[in-house]
């Protein structure tokens, strides 16, 4: 009988895969309730209990999830079940789901979000080493496309000034115009190092997320290639990119780029996931290149402002394809290796700046022709010196008010409603939501600087920046709140010759 011996190492790691889970759980927590503290601080105690709760509600529903098919694969004592849970991880891949979701969120969104991405994300392709996926990443991208109005990325105090509501609202990278890539108004480089600012729960705070990262590395539990290769090549991409767009400073415009939305998130928590990133020490470089390269390739040029989910999900299909061309004797050798590593560092780089090349981003300047187009969808009369008629169509009907400025201090005084047509039903009722008295009503003292901070198109309005205001658009009654917010802010326009 012939016997062949393998080549070594023989070693086998003393750390199990269940204590290196429960380590990153570990880690995963400290940034959720880093995360409550600071939103309660920020605002109050309410709004860092909902972070508590959303991150909760995605644990008791993926532990749920587990105990059901425990008792599918015929576990019967409560030691196999909790067995069963504990080994399957999806405690892990709730807290990364809850970590990307924004803290106003709606609880029922999380709960659909959580089946979602444990039987569709894992079980569905045999459980926890055989998912092709991130689990997270596919009950995140499931809601975001779902339950868009659901977010509630704003938080914004009520007329009493006493509490806040969670209602809709643009994130930073929706905010940013990468043909200039100028930090958006109402922030600065600060909040957006420290997570003062409107987000996912877990994306904002960029430095904690850079210490969570250098842990996870020395300890060995996500390996670096991987997060150093995505970042390295972002940082390679968005630097052409600022000089292809003649930015007045590319360091500032890729630091931007690196500091804004999930991607650092994405990279220290998504891309490192070891079942779905190949196994081979190249093949992971080349995954995170091609993943940056996709990410910033949908986050430039696509209508959707992230996209480092998206990026991941794709690049999770070609991970058995990148782990099989890495086998054999082209990568044994250390010039071809890093020869063809660095085709497709320059590859992708050169694949955004050519695409950009092709389709160049609207520059300000040529935004600012078509800046007050908008101003179509409304019909405008002045009736008198401070008095103006402005007419629009809401929901399914149009909405008529009159609006009366205070041209010496540039505030809105009154607006009355005076015809609507809102609901299918003729409801002429619009003054009995209670909300709306916050923008409707006599003795009004609404700066005309208030409404500089929502963008209106195609007869909706949505809120740009995170400045206070004392009103925003209501969540569940968007059309409603963005048609009379948008004939304010046209009677304001017209009174200000169109200018932006």
């Amino acid at each position: 009988m012939k016997f062949s011996l393998a080549k070594g190492p023989y070693l086998r790691s003393k750390r199990s895969t269940t204590g290196i889970m429960i380590e990153l759980f570990a880690v995963l927590s400290v940034v959720w309730i880093t995360s409550i503290v600071a939103y309660s601080i920020r605002f109050n105690f309410t709004v860092g209990l909902r972070g508590l709760l959303v991150g909760l509600v995605s644990l008791v529903t993926t532990i749920a999830i587990d105990v059901i098919m425990a008792l599918v694969y015929k576990e019967r004592t409560f030691k196999g079940i909790c067995k069963f849970v504990l080994n399957s991880y999806s405690y892990v891949t709730a807290l990364i789901f809850a970590l990307c979701l924004p803290i106003g969120v709606n609880l029922y969104v999380v709960v659909i979000g959580a089946i979602v991405a444990t039987l569709l994300g894992k079980y569905a392709f045999g459980g926890f080493g055989y998912n092709i996926f991130n689990p997270a990443i596919i009950g995140r991208i499931f809601v975001g496309l779902s339950f868009p109005n659901m977010m509630n990325y704003g938080i914004v105090s009520n007329s009493t000034g006493s509490t806040y509501d969670f209602v809709t609202g643009s994130t930073v990278t929706g905010s940013v115009d990468w043909s200039n890539g100028l930090i958006p108004n109402g922030y600065d480089l600060k909040q957006l190092l420290f997570g003062n600012y409107n987000g996912a729960m877990g994306e904002t705070f960029t430095i904690l997320l850079v210490v969570a990262a250098i842990y996870l590395i020395i300890r060995g539990i996500v390996n670096y290639r991987l997060i150093g290769s995505y970042l390295l090549t972002i940082t390679g991409i968005g630097f052409f990119l600022g000089l292809f767009y003649k930015v007045n400073n590319p360091f500032m415009y890729t630091l931007v780029h690196l500091i804004t939305g999930g991607l650092m998130f994405g990279a220290v928590f998504m891309i490192t996931d070891p079942v779905t990133s190949p196994k081979s020490m190249n093949g992971k470089i080349i995954f995170g290149i091609c993943a940056a390269g996709l990410t910033m390739l949908i986050r430039v040029k696509s209508s959707y402002p992230e996209g480092v989910m998206f990026s991941i999900a794709l690049m999770n299909m070609f991970n058995p394809l990148i782990d099989s061309c890495i086998k054999g004797n082209t990568f044994s050798k250390q010039g071809v290796r890093w020869a063809i590593i660095a085709a497709f560092f320059v590859g992708v780089i050169g694949i955004n700046v050519g695409f950009n090349a092709l389709y160049p981003l609207k520059t300000s300047d040529d935004s600012k022709e078509n800046a007050n187009e908008w101003l179509k969808d409304y019909t405008i009369t002045k009736k008198s010196e401070n008095v103006y008629e402005v007419e629009s169509k809401a929901f399914h009907g149009n909405l008529t008010m009159e609006v009366t400025l205070d041209t010496t201090n540039n505030k809105v005084t009154k607006v009355e409603v005076t015809s609507v047509n809102e609901h299918e039903n003729n409801y002429n009722g619009i003054e009995a939501l209670q909300y709306y008295n916050i923008y409707i009503g006599d003795n009004l003292n609404l700066s005309f600087s208030e409404f500089d901070n929502f963008k209106c198109s195609n007869r909706q309005c949505i809120k740009v920046t995170t400045n206070d205001t004392s009103f925003d658009i209501e969540a569940g009654s968007t059309w409603t709140s963005s048609a009379i917010i948008g004939n304010i802010k046209a009677v304001i326009e017209t009174y200000k010759g169109g200018a932006n």
